[in-house]
This record gives structure tokens, sequence and C-alpha cells, in this order.
């Protein structure tokens, strides 16, 4: 089972139970680091959230909770719910079956792209993407993967990665392969299979990543893929096979173990990264090797000043794209899970350090928060930090969501 999978249903044994409450915070002041004594992070709100699974996510002024079969919207400046969701029911009634104790539904992460919230929604071999407006959060269109088929006349079955945009259209992964359907009314446009290229069924796929001539998902225990977003035929695939072997089109294949991120485009490569602590650059026409480095698994990638950002249980580093080499790094201890840039600053995380704040040119520490633990990442928008976890004090707590502000005295 995937780290993150473990770590939500973690949360979720912990956290069911607890009674659903919600209170605002405002202006408490906490310490800043004694590297730098003119900032401060400041306690704009805080709420309660006790159904929180996999994280949150950032819109246009809009906060969205991913919580035990829902979504909730709140208000960034002000913490304040402005709507709540169940999804549960999509699962349901396409399966004609009532609540039951066993029933498992699981709500992918919600993306946002254009003006919508998107959302998987699973149940066993059931799967929805529905599509809501993302102000306020009223149903746009449903497309019920169960009922569809794909070119082989498979079923797709649940729904396995967020989704990625490509003009008129989203692609995602399904039970048994990939799906593009049009962003306005949810109507497939075409669907593959990927079991035929050694991809593993119903493995769950973080979000592809896209460009103009292709989609690249890093899937499957390791199995990166390029595919024709116009028609989705494959373009080549890098499987996990432990020697050299010669792929589609001749293309050189290289060893990859397991997903545990997103993928990356950067310059012209394709960044991925497995469960071993490998980061691989790809270029993104051929799927060649270009290099690789190994610093411990990677739970996190993005893009910092041009360069690669990867956040591994040993730290947090800074690698040039076009040679793998190491240009900065720091670590609070092994665990870094997570990481975000807000204005001219980075803030990271680990799962039981609290988090920091770092100076974005020169990556010195000048803030620390250690009163949180935070438990699905953290992100920023709109000159705030957004933390999902729960006090460090010992006490049995449901999760909260809170907005800080780096401010200068």
């Amino acid at each position: 089972m995937k780290a993150s999978n473990l770590l939500i249903a973690l949360v979720l044994v912990i956290f069911a139970s607890v009674a659903s409450n919600a209170a605002g915070i405002k202006n408490k002041s906490i310490s800043a680091s004694e590297h730098e004594n003119h900032i401060s992070l400041s306690l704009v709100w805080s709420r309660k959230s006790p159904n929180l699974t996999a994280g949150i996510t950032r819109g246009n002024h809009i906060l969205y909770l991913d919580e035990n079969e829902g979504v909730t919207a709140l208000d960034m400046k002000s913490g304040k719910q402005l709507w709540h969701i169940d999804l549960s029911q999509e699962i349901l009634a396409a399966t004609n079956t009532g609540r039951k104790r066993s029933d498992v539904v699981n709500v992918m992460r919600p993306v946002v792209i254009s003006d919508l919230l998107i959302v998987g929604v699973s149940r066993g071999l059931s799967g929805h993407l529905v599509a809501l407006d993302a102000k306020t959060g009223n149903r746009k269109w449903t497309f019920d993967a169960m009922s569809a088929s794909g070119s082989s006349g498979d079923v797709h079955g649940p729904i396995l990665s967020p989704p990625a945009l490509w003009h008129d259209r989203v692609i995602f992964r399904t039970g048994r392969g990939l799906t593009a359907v049009r962003i306005l009314d949810g109507v497939q446009i075409w669907s593959v299979p990927m079991d035929a290229h050694g991809s593993v069924p119903f493995a769950v796929s973080a979000q592809p990543a896209c460009n103009e001539h292709a989609i690249y998902f890093n899937a499957d225990f390791g199995i990166a893929y390029a595919f024709d977003p116009r028609d989705g035929h494959d373009l080549w695939s890098v499987f996990t096979s432990g020697i050299s072997v010669t792929g589609a089109n001749n293309v050189h294949v290289v060893k990859i173990t397991f997903e545990v991120c997103s993928p990356i485009l950067i310059n012209r490569y394709l960044i991925v990264a497995d469960g071993v602590g490998d980061i691989y650059a790809l270029e993104q026409q051929s799927g060649r090797m270009v290099w690789s480095v190994n610093k411990g698994n990677v739970l996190n990638l993005g893009i910092v000043n041009g360069n690669i950002c990867a956040a591994t249980i040993n730290g947090l580093f800074l690698v040039n794209p076009d040679n793998g080499s190491i240009l900065q790094s720091y670590a609070i201890a092994k665990g870094f899970q997570f990481f975000d840039c807000v204005l001219n600053y980075i803030i990271a995380t680990n799962f039981s350090e609290g988090w920091e704040v770092l100076d974005i040119k020169t990556w010195a520490i000048i803030a620390h928060e250690d009163t949180v633990t935070v438990l699905s990442g953290l992100i920023a928008s709109d000159g705030l930090i957004f933390v999902a976890g729960i006090n460090r004090d010992g006490q049995k707590q449901a999760p909260k969501v809170s907005a800080y502000r780096i401010t200068r005295s």
C-alpha cells in the first residue's frame, strides 16, 4: 500500500469518531527563529476538521478540505465555511446498495481546473468523476466510470488518479485504463487500456503532468508512461524491469520501482521519482534517461527558481535539472513530506517536527512553528500559509486547518 494511503487510513482510524466543531482564533503571535528577529508567523484563523483525510487544495480565494466522503470549501481570508458537499451518495446510488458498516468510499484529492472543482469518488469497482462549480459547490456533471467502456470493451472501474487538463478535456486514470472526457459536460472522448504495457490494474496513480504533445503518468509501482492526449495512443513507456531492455519505438527504458509523487516538467525533461530514493530525468519526447540521483524516498517534487526541489525522507534538496547536481539542501529531521512556496519563502514540513519557513534564495531558516503536527501537507496562497494538523500537546483532538501570515516586525 502507498505511504500516502497508509497515512490517510491512519488519520481516518484516529479521528473519524471525533465530533465536528469549528471555532475561529485570530491574531495569536508565534515566535520567529533566532536566525531572523524581524520575521514572525501570525495565526490568522483556525478551525477544527474532524473528518479531514487527504489534505487541502487551493483555488481562487477558496480553500478546499478533502474530507471523509466529501469536500468542504472555506474562505481563505476568514476560514468561514462556504459550502460542504457529501459525495458518498454518488457511489451508493450507483451500486444500488444502502449504507453498510463495511462500505469504503474513497474521495480522491480534488483539483481545481478552470472554474471547476473536480473530484474522483470510488467504492469497490465503482467510480465517478464529479465536476462541481468551484465557487458554489453545485454539481455541473458526473462521469460514471462503471457504466462507460473503453476501446477494449472493459469497464473503467474506480477513479485512480486526479485529472489533468489538456485543451478541451481532462485526462485521468481508471481501473484498467486512461480516459479523456470533455471538460464542458463530462462526455467521454476516448479511453485506452494500460495493462497491455505491464500496468498493474487498480493501482492508484498521482496526478499526471502534460504539455502540448503528451500526458505523462508515473504510476503502478513505477511504470512511467507518455500518451498522446489527442487519442490516447502510447508514445513511450518506462518499465520496472531491473535490467536494461528496449521499449516501444526502440526507446531505452530504465528501472523504476513505484510511484510516490506526481511527475513534473522542466526544460525538456520529465522528472519522476521512485520509491527507493531515485530521481530520474527523462527526455520528454523519447523517454531516454538523462541522469539520476538518489537522495532518499521522494515525497514531493516541485520547481523553485528554475530548479527541481525534492522533498525526501532525508530533507529538502535543490537539484540542477540539466545534470542532477545538488545545488542546496536543508533538513529539520528525517521525514519531510511536503513543501510549497509563498512570496519569497519556502515552507517545508515533516510528520513530527512542525514546519519551517526558509528564505527562497539562501535557504536560511527564518521561522519555525512546532506546536502543530502536520497531517497531510501544507500549501500557500494569497500570502497565507495553510496547515492541516493537530496540536502537539498530548491531548486527543480533532484535526484542524489553520492559516498563518508571514509578517515583518
